[in-house]
């Protein structure tokens, strides 16, 4: 299966324990759509999640298995994104997200997504050794985004489990893409 199912959060750490503060620049809030190996992806929302959006901004993010022969896709979709590089729910006067107390997980976990450390969270920012960009950041300090992202990630395991692929939705060419295949 994919690298992405198999990653853990692990980091080097050397600096004193410094608690994750959110600076509320609203950067994560404002760049929701990133490009990737399968094209522009977006936040991720759990099916649950994805009815505090409007209907129009939800498109699907994963799905697992596979059905069609000609046009091959996903049998099951498990998982939404935001069609939008700015998040509904961002304050843009407070820089604060209106609904803070009942996020989605996806921003919860933020700057941990996927087993990676966003290094443009500006909290992180001050972490990041130029040279090597490394990160020097704690894990006691994003505890509780690790503990969200790992969330994600093993939602998404289960999702998939013996189904035997991953897809996701790219927003730029609106078409599936496999992630990842495991023949039996």
């Amino acid at each position: 299966m994919s690298n992405l199912l198999e990653k853990e959060t692990r980091v080097e750490f050397t600096r004193p324990v410094v608690q994750f503060r959110c600076m509320k620049c609203g950067f994560c809030c404002e760049h929701l759509i990133k490009k990737t190996q399968y094209g522009k992806l977006s936040l991720f929302l759990m099916p649950e999640e994805a009815k505090w959006f409007p209907v129009e901004k939800v498109f699907p993010l994963y799905g697992a298995g596979t059905k069609g022969r000609s046009r091959p896709r996903p049998a099951s979709v498990f998982a939404y994104q935001l069609d939008s590089m700015v998040c509904t729910w961002l304050d843009r006067e407070a820089r604060t997200c209106m609904m803070r107390n009942h996020r989605p997980l996806a921003c919860q976990a933020y700057p941990v997504n996927h087993g990676q450390i966003d290094i443009n969270c500006r909290f992180v920012a001050q972490f990041v050794e130029e040279e090597n960009q490394t990160i020097n950041v704690e894990p006691r300090t994003i505890k509780n985004e690790v503990v969200a992202d790992n969330k994600v990630l093993q939602y998404i395991k289960e999702s998939i489990m013996n189904k035997g692929t991953l897809w996701c939705w790219s927003l730029d060419v609106r078409t599936w893409r496999l992630v990842a295949s495991r023949t039996h």
